[in-house]
Formats: structure tokens, C-alpha cells, sequence
């Protein structure tokens, strides 16, 4: 997490969850493929995850979540638009990355379930 602090909300850890990405190619089109990485961390406004896809500060990705629904109540094929912030080494794998994301465009009502399910997840992993 290179350069000053500027969360502006807390991240939780996450366990066996996943992030199916695509990089938005044009301004308006997703990629077709798209590529998982696990989520490292999660708040209300952002995520973490590993990946071994290049993507570069700027780039929006579509977001769809793999989560255990018994533990995060997320429901399926939820979708979001995120905007890569930073990315980072992770581990010793020279190829593997980890990349800060905020989401992108988020509505209230987005925001709301996000909140409701972290504070869901993380209850019921204690």
C-alpha cells in the first residue's frame, strides 16, 4: 500500500472469497474473459485481492463477487464497477500482485448491502 494513508473507512479481512474481474476495455465494454483473484480485504467504500493479471492505476473493472453466501449473505452474481487505485508486490511470486480498488459510481443502496454484509461476515466468523 504505497504513498499516505487515505482510507476513508475501515477494511475488514475476508476468507474463501473471490473477485471475477474484467477491465473495462472502451468506454463503454467490459473484457470478455474475465479473471479471479482472492479477496484479501473488504470495506464499505473498496477491496483488495491477489492477481497475476496486469491492470494499472485508473483502469475500471467490473467486480463480481464469489462469496459464501452462509458466512457474507451477498446475493449471487452481484456485480460492481471498481477503479484500481494501486498495486502493489505480493509475496514472492514477481508476478503476483496486490491491487487496492475503490469502488466506482457507487449508489446509496450499493453502499448500504456492502456495509450489511461485512458487518453480517464478520459476525458470523467470530
Amino acid at each position: 500500500m504505497p504513498g499516505t494513508e487515505r482510507r476513508r473507512s475501515v477494511r475488514y479481512s475476508v476468507k474463501k472469497c473471490t473477485a471475477r474481474f474484467r477491465r473495462r476495455r472502451l468506454l463503454l465494454f467490459f473484457e470478455g474473459d474475465a479473471h479471479r483473484g482472492p479477496i484479501v480485504d473488504l470495506s464499505s467504500r473498496g477491496l483488495g485481492f491477489l492477481t497475476k493479471r496486469t491492470l494499472t492505476p485508473g483502469d475500471v473493472i467490473l467486480i463480481t463477487f464469489e462469496i459464501p453466501y452462509d458466512i457474507y449473505a451477498m446475493p449471487p452474481g452481484f456485480k460492481l464497477k471498481a477503479r484500481v487505485k494501486w498495486i502493489d508486490a505480493a509475496g514472492e511470486d514477481p508476478k503476483l500482485k496486490r491491487v487496492g480498488c475503490a469502488f466506482h459510481n457507487l449508489k446509496h443502496d450499493e453502499h448500504e448491502l456492502i456495509t450489511r454484509i461485512i458487518r453480517y461476515g464478520i459476525l458470523r466468523e467470530r
